[in-house]
Parts: C-alpha cells; structure tokens; sequence
C-alpha cells in the first residue's frame, strides 16, 4: 500500500513539474519599435500613486520600445530611489517586462500578468492610456488577453532619475 502511495505520489509530482517546463505564456501583441518621440519623458520613472491601497507602482520606458514595471508596494519617491540606488530590484521576473507604442497622444503597454490558471502559462495585459502632457498620462483601460476589460482611471506622473536600470532583459529582444 505504502508502496502505490509513493508511486502515485511521485508520478503526481513529475506531471507538474513538467507542466511548468511546457507552460506557454501568451505572446505580445505588440511589436516592439523604438521611441524617437517627445509626447513622453524617459529620462526617469512614472509613478501611480494609488489612494486605495496607499501604495505606488512605477514604470520605465526605454527608447528602444521596452516597458519595466517595478512592481507596487512602494509608500514613498524615497523608497523608490533607495531601492533602485542599491540595486534591491528583480529585472528576472518576466512579468516585469513588456513594450510600449505611442501615437497621436495615446500609449498603449502590454506586459506579463498572473498565469490564466493553476500550471498555465502567463497572460499579458494591455493598457490604454491618453497622454496629457510630456509628464503625464493616464491609463483608462485595461484589456488580458482572456478578454477580460477593466475601466481604469490610474494617472501617471513623470520623475526624473539617473541612472535607470537598463533594459536588457531575457524575454523581449
């Protein structure tokens, strides 16, 4: 008896450890290309402050098209920069990374979100946003690519710093 436990057990375990190596993550939607343009600042960070969870997220935009989003959680600029000046941040999460496009005043970012289910792979999530001025934009929509939608209204403000991370990155060539 002991014997089968331990054999359906094992064969349990290698099942999911090899689903999680044949997980596929949804692709990105959008091509990546360059930011030549002015409608944004990238000589720093965006911040969204959040009044209903008292914390902040922050997101990088590169010139060469990528997006890095330094998760939430943060109370302060403060925090933010001390984390980033010693280095305390993961660029080896893929849900971190994804890719922006700007045009006619409007930005759209798709990265990584939580897997569509238990051993499946990630999902992505597009925001729609309209850009007020060179130092703010707001995000007013959400789409994943399970076709979810969510209204938002998340306003994001510029924060010149120096030296941002870089942008190399194993998931976005």
């Amino acid at each position: 008896m002991k014997t089968l436990f331990l054999t359906i057990t094992l064969m349990i375990l290698l099942q999911v450890s090899s689903c999680d190596k044949e997980r596929n993550d949804d692709k990105l939607s959008l091509p990546r290309q360059n930011y030549y343009g002015n409608e944004l600042k990238i000589d720093g960070f965006y911040y969204m402050y959040s009044s209903d969870y008292k914390l902040m997220q922050i997101k990088f935009l590169y010139s060469n098209g990528i997006e890095y989003v330094l998760g939430s959680g943060f109370s302060s600029i403060e925090e933010i920069e001390k984390i980033l000046d010693e280095g305390r941040y993961k660029k080896n999460s893929k849900v971190s990374w994804g890719i922006f496009i700007i045009s006619n005043n409007e930005i759209q970012s798709e990265h990584w979100g939580e897997p569509l289910g238990l051993g499946s792979g990630l999902r992505t999530k597009l925001d729609y946003g309209l850009i007020l001025n060179d130092t703010t934009y707001v995000v007013y929509k959400m789409t994943t690519s399970d076709g979810r939608e969510k209204v938002k209204n998340d306003t994001f403000h510029f924060y010149q710093y120096s030296p941002k991370p870089d942008s190399i990155n194993p998931y976005i060539k």
